[in-house]
C-alpha cells in the first residue's frame, strides 16, 4: 500500500510514503529489507504504462514450444513415474542440472523445478 502527501499541492513538497502494516514482532521479508535498501539507496524510479502497450506486451508470446524442442525435445511434456524416480536416482548420484538436462531431454530450469516438486532442491 502507499500514501501521498501532498503538503499543500507543492510538487517540491510532495512525499510518497509506502507501508506495510505488521502486527507484534513481525519481522520483514527479504524482498521487503530489499525494496527498503532500493529506496534508501536512490534506486526507485516512476513510470507510466499505457494499458494499450501493456496488453500488447502482456500478449506477446517471448518464445515458441516447438523452437525450444528443437534442442530439448521433452521440454514441456508431463513428466513419468518412471522419469522422477528415475531423476531422482541420478539426482542422489551426483550427475549435474545441465548432465541432467541432456539426459532427460529437458531445459535445465525444467530440471531444477521438478527436483524442487520432488523434495529434493530447494
Amino acid at each position: 500500500m502507499y500514501e501521498t502527501k501532498d503538503n499543500g499541492g507543492n510538487e517540491n513538497n510532495l512525499e510518497v510514503v509506502i507501508l506495510d502494516v505488521k502486527t507484534g514482532q513481525a519481522d520483514l521479508s527479504q524482498l521487503q529489507q530489499a525494496i527498503a535498501k532500493a529506496i534508501n539507496t536512490g534506486r526507485v524510479r516512476f513510470e507510466v504504462v499505457r494499458h494499450e502497450t501493456f496488453k500488447q506486451v502482456a500478449t506477446q508470446k517471448k518464445y515458441s514450444i516447438k523452437d525450444i524442442q528443437k534442442t530439448h525435445p521433452r521440454a514441456y511434456e508431463r513428466w513419468t513415474k518412471t522419469e522422477d524416480e528415475r531423476l531422482r536416482q541420478r539426482y542422489k548420484q551426483g550427475v549435474t542440472i545441465n548432465n541432467l538436462a541432456r539426459e532427460f531431454q529437458r531445459k535445465p530450469g525444467g530440471i531444477r523445478s521438478r527436483l524442487k516438486k520432488l523434495g529434493l532442491l530447494q
